[in-house]
């Protein structure tokens, strides 16, 4: 199910599964996975993505092209995240996140449920669930 907006895929991915539906992988052959790394169901991760030592991506989790995860990264379910973004060490991303285009999250930063990283943003702290933030340093939109 490679519908871009978080709440969209989710709903009618459900709708699929009480019907039995199944999901695969779809991982593009140039991705780096890197030693330990757990994937989900119904992942889907494009070209010239790097996924570091020990990450976690966890069930429906959409991850654009050339992106970095950093070692340690938690990634929960239904997060979508855009090309070139960035993830340190340790970040953990909850549930029905987004992280749209060249945004750069700092390690150990949590992005809660539900939250939304803008553009090319630098995320050097937590994010609140249900809040979007935006800039450098990333902050959160009134």
């Amino acid at each position: 199910c490679a519908l871009g907006e978080v709440l969209y895929k989710k709903k009618y991915t459900e709708i699929i599964l009480k019907k039995e539906g199944e999901f695969i992988n779809l991982i593009h052959p140039s991705v780096v996975l890197a030693t330990n790394v757990k994937l989900g169901v119904g992942v889907i991760i494009a070209y010239n993505t790097v996924i570091s030592n020990d990450c976690t991506v966890d069930d429906f989790v959409t991850i654009h092209s050339s992106v970095i995860l950093g070692h340690d990264v938690v990634v929960c379910k239904w997060v979508q995240i855009s090309a070139f973004s960035f993830f340190g060490g340790y970040a953990y991303l909850e549930d029905e996140v987004t992280i749209h285009t060249r945004a750069s999250i700092m390690p150990k930063v949590r992005i809660c449920l539900g939250a939304t990283v803008g553009a090319s943003s630098l995320v050097i702290k937590n994010v609140k669930s249900n809040t979007t933030v935006f800039g450098v340093p990333a902050k959160v939109l009134a």
